[in-house]
Parts: C-alpha cells; sequence; structure tokens
C-alpha cells in the first residue's frame, strides 16, 4: 500500500494514457494513508519477532484503528469490518504464554497491557508459573 501511495500521480497518469480509468476512489486512497498496519507488519515480518512483541503489536494497532476518523463510509466501514480484531484476538491478554513472555521483557513489563487490571492479572499468573516451578518468586522487579 505504502508503493501505491507513492506511485499514485504515475498510476493516473499511466491509466489515462491507456485510456484505462484507476478503479480506486478517494475513500480507497484515504484509506491505504492510514498506515495502521505498517508496524505491526515490519515487525512480524522481521526474523527477530519474539512472542513478548505480540500484546505490544496487538494492542497498538487496536489503540491506532481507534484513533481514525474519516467522513467517508468506505473507510468507517472497512474500520469497523478491522474493530473485528478485537475479537480475533480478545484473549491475548489472557494467554499465559504471551503473558509471561510480554512482562519477562524488560523493556515492556506491565507498560504495554490494554489496562491495569490486565497488568495486575499478567504479574499474577507470572508468580503463580514461578511457584509452580518452584523457582523463586522474587517479584519487586515487576512493579
Amino acid at each position: 500500500m505504502r508503493r501505491l501511495l507513492e506511485q499514485k500521480l504515475a498510476i493516473i497518469l499511466s491509466a489515462s494514457e491507456i485510456k484505462r480509468p484507476v478503479e480506486l476512489s478517494q475513500s480507497q486512497w484515504e484509506l491505504m494513508k492510514m498506515n495502521i498496519f505498517d508496524h505491526a507488519a515490519l515487525v512480524v515480518s522481521s526474523s527477530n519477532v519474539t512472542a513478548s512483541e505480540i500484546i505490544p503489536i496487538v494492542n497498538s494497532t487496536k489503540w491506532e484503528l481507534e484513533k481514525v476518523v474519516s467522513k467517508t463510509s468506505v473507510v468507517n466501514a472497512i474500520k469497523n469490518d478491522l474493530a473485528s480484531l478485537k475479537v480475533w484476538y480478545s484473549d491475548v491478554e489472557e494467554n499465559q504464554f504471551y503473558i509471561v513472555a510480554t512482562i519477562l521483557e524488560p523493556r515492556l513489563k506491565t507498560s504495554v497491557f490494554s489496562s491495569d487490571e490486565y497488568a495486575t492479572n499478567a504479574r499474577r499468573k507470572l508468580i503463580n508459573a514461578a511457584d509452580l516451578h518452584e523457582l523463586p518468586a522474587q517479584t519487586h522487579w515487576l512493579r
């Protein structure tokens, strides 16, 4: 989508030269400008992506989607369709694998959870996991 936006003028001029209309409406061009998924796509396509990045990616994408304001019905309809991310990934902050990976990441800890409730739950799950494995539960660094 980024390349399409970069080449928008060339696409429109080329289409007019060969007498073929560009079948993208103004609202579709506007939608491409939103760049909601740019960061997520870059991170996920990296060879260094880790489980600790799943919760931040999902939450930041949801937060960016909530910021989108548009007057066009097409963009709003697509925004509503993309809001299904909330359903698809609704349990990501309850998945112990992602919780532990995220909370143990020193740069993230609990700062990327969508609410204090999820952050508290993450701490609790990590402490419970440590107790089950008889690991020292020194959690002062979680605060």
